[in-house]
């Protein structure tokens, strides 16, 4: 084999693993990198849902799993304590649910400044349609149980 060509297929071996190695850097960082983002999320999600109970108060779901009604404005109260944590945390809503009858109500939410100007806050006990199997799970379980999902268009 003449010199040339040799020389020619040890460059092409050479950029084929140089493009190989490339690959496998951008992905390993691109994985590494989401690996952490979404730990971050997570912990940012539970340290948010942990608070919920703390901003309501031990007896808030005492009452409402009792079947005690919560006054309009008690729920108000939560619901502004609820949006300025939120809003703090920088995170779009925080809430708390129950689940009667296989159906999931609030129970309590946080609101945008949004939602609060164009009227369209959740109410105690508002149903929650789009409550998934997994949402529905979580009811049940007792690790904390992450579900990425998206507002419907319909309600943006």
């Amino acid at each position: 084999m003449p010199n040339g060509m040799q020389r020619t297929r040890w460059l092409i071996y050479g950029f084929a693993a140089f493009f190989i190695s490339l690959f496998g850097y951008i992905y390993y960082t691109y994985e590494s990198t989401r690996s952490e983002i979404m730990a971050n999320v997570d912990a940012k999600l539970l340290n948010a849902a942990i608070s919920v109970k703390h901003i309501l108060g031990d007896d808030y779901h005492t009452r409402v799993n009792a079947g005690q009604t919560i006054s309009p404005e008690l729920y108000k109260d939560k619901s502004r304590a609820l949006s300025d944590y939120a809003k703090q945390m920088q995170v779009a809503y925080v809430y708390a649910m129950v689940l009667r009858d296989d159906t999931v109500f609030f129970s309590a939410s946080s609101y945008t400044q949004k939602d609060h100007n164009s009227g369209r806050v959740t109410h105690f006990l508002d149903a929650y349609p789009e409550a998934t199997d997994i949402n529905k799970e979580a009811f049940f379980s007792t690790e904390p149980v992450f579900e990425i999902s998206q507002e419907s268009l319909g309600q943006l």
